[in-house]
């Protein structure tokens, strides 16, 4: 069986193991990098809200 679960080694399931953690990785970092930008932009327009309504 060539491919299959029990033969050899499959080298297009290991690749495709080793992109698909790196595409997980690189989801997280841009969707922790987006958090933190719009926790950033929140804290910045209630400062200025603040400084207007004092």
């Amino acid at each position: 069986m060539f491919g299959g679960r029990t033969g050899g080694s499959d080298e297009l399931a290991d690749t495709d193991g080793a992109l698909g953690g790196l595409w997980l990785r690189s989801m997280l970092l841009h969707a922790g990098t987006g958090v933190v930008v719009a926790w950033l932009l929140v804290t910045l327009i209630n400062l200025r809200n603040k400084t207007r309504s004092a």
